[in-house]
């Protein structure tokens, strides 16, 4: 089978909207932090690596718990739970960055599960 130059251009085309679609997905439903402001936040961007996640306690209440992503691309990432949707970083990890390859750090307690 000969490939012409437009097959070849709408393959690779397809391929990096794929590609491009995929890492995306995995940080969808959390908020990109430009500049690390808050200690735990400086603290989750130096050490998480690339395609690392942790869930912190800042405010020391149970259902106050904070996601924090770093993606492929080393960009740190925020995510919440709310009276809305109170499994917001359950379904983030088990749905988006798990399937995704992302790894689990510092998860212990009632939450290590989400490892």
């Amino acid at each position: 089978m000969k490939l012409t130059k437009e097959t070849l251009k709408q393959i690779i085309k397809e391929e990096l909207e794929s590609v491009i679609s995929e890492q995306s997905n995995a940080t969808s439903g959390a908020s990109h932090i430009r500049t690390p402001s808050s200690d735990e936040q400086i603290k989750a961007d130096n050490y998480l690596k690339p395609k690392q996640y942790t869930i912190v306690n800042q405010y020391g209440e149970e259902d106050d718990l904070s996601l924090y992503i770093k993606n492929e691309d080393g960009w740190l990432y925020f995510a919440m739970n709310s009276s809305s949707a109170p499994d917001k970083i359950q379904q983030i990890i088990l749905n988006q960055l798990k399937p995704a390859g992302y790894e689990g750090v510092g998860i212990v307690g009632p939450n290590s599960h989400l490892r």
